[in-house]
């Protein structure tokens, strides 16, 4: 009823996110795109949601139209995880190099780095950043609980070598 009332369409997108309702979500984000195309707040959000949906792949363009109009750490990130799940190491990994360059919060971007050494089975460099992420990250929040399971996974239980 208000499509032009931005408020309002974020309370409907989120009642439909925290249904699992993305099609819709992104039908209502792509009618607010159609007549403010460079919103970069709606682009982001929308690349989450394809993210989120198992379309990563599609995320990437819209993040990368995203980071021609800012250079938002946020969407960098977004970006570089859009990679891992499209199996683009190389260019996740240089989009945590840059967000490492930044400045940006060092336990997602540690994650992130770490993902991509486990996929070039470099156990150490993983371990390494996992241990990053765990000293960067507060204690008991999702990205600290699956970091510490990673890193207890890599190493090599008793009788191993």
């Amino acid at each position: 009823q208000h499509p032009d009332d931005a408020q309002i369409v974020n309370r409907v997108v989120g009642a439909y996110l925290a249904f699992g309702h993305f099609t819709n979500a992104l039908q209502l984000i792509s009618s607010h795109l159609s007549k403010s195309p460079d919103d970069v707040p709606s682009l982001n959000l929308e690349a989450a949601i394809l993210i989120q949906s198992g379309n990563a792949t599609a995320a990437v363009p819209v993040l990368d139209h995203v980071l021609t109009l800012t250079n938002l750490p946020l969407a960098r990130l977004n970006r570089a995880i859009a990679r891992i799940a499209s199996h683009d190491f190389d260019a996740a990994e240089k989009d945590y190099r840059e967000l490492e360059k930044s400045g940006a919060e060092p336990g997602p971007v540690s994650f992130g780095l770490a993902v991509v050494a486990e996929h070039r089975h470099d156990t150490n460099q993983a371990a390494m950043y996992l241990r990053l992420c765990l000293t960067n990250t507060p204690p008991g929040t999702a990205l600290w609980r699956e970091a510490g399971t990673r890193l207890h996974m890599l190493q090599p239980g008793p009788g191993t070598k």
